[in-house]
């Protein structure tokens, strides 16, 4: 534990060099690689007429009911017929799959062979309902032209160090060191983070590599904040107190919609979904035991808002659910049918008070409690 420690201290050490040895501060930007000020080359759909605020306030009210049925309902009101058609359409559209993928685990007893393509269709589904639910309630709440606005390439470089606090009753683990980099080169990104525990040596080392299909990149601008990216990742997680450690290998399609495509009262809002699979090994440390084997399946869902302009420093904050079991938030445990197979929600996002200095927070809940508070720094590459 004193070595997993002082391994953690050393991590925390050199990253915060690396940030240091870049030396800009807030007070003094840097001359290169400010982003590029955003800007719409293609007209908008779904132009609204401009409401009264009476008539905002209408559309607050029809946004809950009946928009919490009839999704879109708030835009209608607003004055933005062609938004509120798509949502309801879209809705429609995750009604169908929760059903035909919750369909079809009650009819086959969750088959073995279709269980996980049904699991998949259901979450899409149920992401397709409530991010469209949101994305009405945004609608009708958020100012013209939204909170914020998406930065149009990826920095070369962002660290982050912090303090993650776990309430979980199964594990005696509270108190963690956390540190993450993620450097992009060109298309590519690498991302290693390490989380590790001064109560009892646990400790989740996990390294992610992806591949940006479209959509801004460190070398290339955008439009927006629209992004479809590859991601493999390995993962080791070790619980030197419990004598076993978990190994995991993944790939997954990571995808992002700035939802200002679908309408100009959704503009600095998007939408996100991830769909993949992942072999798990246990790994026993008590003599005799053998290493079993299993596949996860990994689908998350988001929706979230930018938060003001990247050029002087903005970020953006998103409300998530995770169907993975395998992380410190775990999957929900509640009474009934619907504990174990679901898995956990939260609340993520940063914020950079300059060009290069933020911080960021999350906070999420499955069968644990997770919190997590870290200062970040970013540099841009060359424009």
């Amino acid at each position: 534990m004193f070595v997993l420690s002082r391994f953690g201290a050393m991590k925390h050490a050199s990253l915060l060099g690396v940030a240091l040895s870049l030396g800009v501060t807030c007070a003094a930007p840097s001359a290169v690689a400010e982003p590029a000020e955003p800007t719409h080359e293609k007209p908008l759909p779904g132009e609204c007429s401009e409401p009264s605020a009476s008539r905002q306030a209408l559309a607050a009210g029809a946004a809950v009911v009946p928009g919490v049925l009839v999704h879109g309902a708030g835009s209608y009101v607003q004055g933005c017929p062609e938004t509120a058609e798509k949502l309801l359409v879209l809705e429609a559209a995750g009604l169908g799959l929760g059903l035909a993928g919750g369909g079809t685990l009650v009819l086959t007893g969750a088959a073995r062979s279709l269980a996980g393509v049904a699991v998949a269709t259901a979450v899409t589904g149920a992401g397709l309902v409530a991010m469209t639910w949101l994305a009405d309630l945004y609608a009708v709440v958020s100012p013209d032209g939204g909170w914020g606005q998406a930065p149009l390439r990826l920095p070369l470089l962002e660290t982050e160090l912090g303090y993650a606090h776990v309430v979980d009753p199964r594990f005696d683990y509270r108190n963690f060191q956390v540190s993450r980099l993620s450097a992009s080169f060109g298309r590519f990104r690498v991302e290693p983070s390490l989380w590790a525990s001064a109560d009892d040596g646990n400790s989740r080392w996990r390294l992610v590599g992806g591949y940006r299909l479209f959509g801004a990149s460190m070398s290339e601008s955008s439009q927006d904040g629209s992004f479809l990216e590859l991601e493999l990742a390995v993962t080791d997680h070790r619980f030197p107190a419990d004598r076993f450690a978990l190994g995991t290998a993944e790939w997954s399609v990571q995808g992002r919609l700035d939802l200002g495509r679908l309408g100009r009262n959704l503009r600095g809002a998007f939408a996100e979904l991830g769909l993949g699979t992942a072999f798990q090994a246990t790994r026993f440390e008590v003599r005799g035991a053998e290493t079993t084997g299993s596949t996860l399946l990994l689908s998350r869902f988001a929706f979230g808002a930018y938060l003001g302009d990247p050029r002087a420093g903005g970020g953006e904050a998103k409300l998530f659910y995770d169907h993975r079991h395998d992380g410190f938030a775990g999957g929900f445990l509640m009474p009934g049918l619907g504990s174990g197979p679901a898995g956990h929600i939260g609340i993520e996002g940063f914020y950079y008070f300059c060009e290069h200095w933020g911080l960021g927070a999350s906070s999420s809940v499955g069968s644990a409690a997770v919190f997590e508070l870290g200062g970040r720094f970013r540099q841009w590459g060359p424009s």
